[in-house]
């Protein structure tokens, strides 16, 4: 049997016995593993193995006995649902849900030690979302790209899984920068460069031996946006998110220790590494305002919004 501490902060939990169910997240994908009897817990029920998401320093665990992790749940599925009662198209609707999803994950990578942070920034990024325009296929698709792009960047810099980044893990950033800058999201598509650049300079068990991945996502979020004639998508609420958010910089500019562990468990979330994962969330943000692209980005810009006011909020309750 899988073991583990069950906390809210941790989202590592155990497994009730051979016929528990887990739920693997690496947005926004959700992959289902079965704990097995035996030597063999990382297999994936119906017999698939699922080695690749259990050594992948990009798939967190998603277990809906916890609350926050409920409440994500039917974020996702509810402002989906809310969208395509208010007459939104199914793939709108999905990016609505997908986007909210996001904001909430993002959080959680940004301020590991509250998760009333990520419950805050779903509900909020779901409602700016259904005053948004309503988005074509095309915008949807490259609204979500943008949003997973953000939150696996910032999930490798923080390294809040407790593992390094594997070569498949770094191919799927270089391949997430290249899907981002191919649908017009020029600003998104950096972040993974930049993510795996600054993950490299650490001195911890998490850095990446060799830089050279750093270059290669650089180059491949930059070459699409050199050659694409993309226009910049409009935004409204949005962009008044991403004002906050880049009004709210002070607030995340300092760095605070961190008391969460990772999600092997061997480890704390390093202080030093969500405080560069706060500086890439606002550079990333700063960019998409200037090439107009915040609407791709509102669930990054709620996410850092909330974690600035989650430290003011502290912040006055010591004072």
């Amino acid at each position: 049997m899988l073991t583990g501490k069950c906390t809210e902060k941790r989202h590592r939990f155990p497994l009730p016995g051979p016929e528990g169910l887990a739920a693997r997240a690496s947005f926004p994908n959700i992959v289902l593993s079965r704990a097995l009897p035996g030597p063999q817990p990382g297999r994936i029920a119906w017999g698939m193995t699922a080695s690749v998401f259990l050594s992948s320093a990009l798939a967190r665990t998603l277990d809906l006995r916890v609350p926050s992790n409920r409440w994500a749940a039917a974020g996702l599925l509810g402002g989906a649902a809310l969208a395509r009662l208010g007459g939104r198209s199914w793939v709108s609707s999905a990016s609505t849900g997908l986007s909210a999803f996001a904001a909430w994950a993002t959080a959680r990578e940004l301020d590991p030690d509250h998760p009333m942070t990520a419950n805050a920034a779903l509900p909020v990024t779901l409602a700016l979302a259904l005053l948004e325009k309503e988005e074509n296929t095309a915008q949807a698709a490259g609204n979500i790209l943008a949003a997973l792009v953000a939150l696996s960047s910032a999930r490798i810099l923080t390294a809040s899984v407790g593992r390094v980044p594997s070569a498949t893990d770094q191919a799927a950033l270089a391949a997430q920068a290249v899907m981002g800058a191919a649908a017009g999201q020029h600003a998104a598509a950096l972040l993974p460069g930049a993510s795996l650049a600054l993950s490299a300079q650490q001195n911890d068990e998490f850095a990446l031996k060799e830089s050279w991945s750093a270059a290669a996502a650089l180059i491949a979020g930059l070459l699409p946006a050199l050659l694409s004639t993309h226009a910049p998508g409009k935004a409204g609420m949005a962009e008044l998110a991403t004002a906050g958010a880049l009004l709210a910089a002070p607030q995340l500019l300092e760095r605070r220790a961190v008391s969460s562990e990772t999600d092997a468990g061997h480890s704390t979330i390093s202080s030093e590494r969500v405080h560069l994962s706060h500086l890439l969330a606002l550079g990333g943000l700063a960019l998409g305002g200037v090439l107009g692209q915040s609407r791709a980005q509102l669930p990054l810009a709620v996410a850092t919004l909330a974690t600035a006011v989650m430290r003011r909020g502290e912040a006055q309750a010591r004072s």
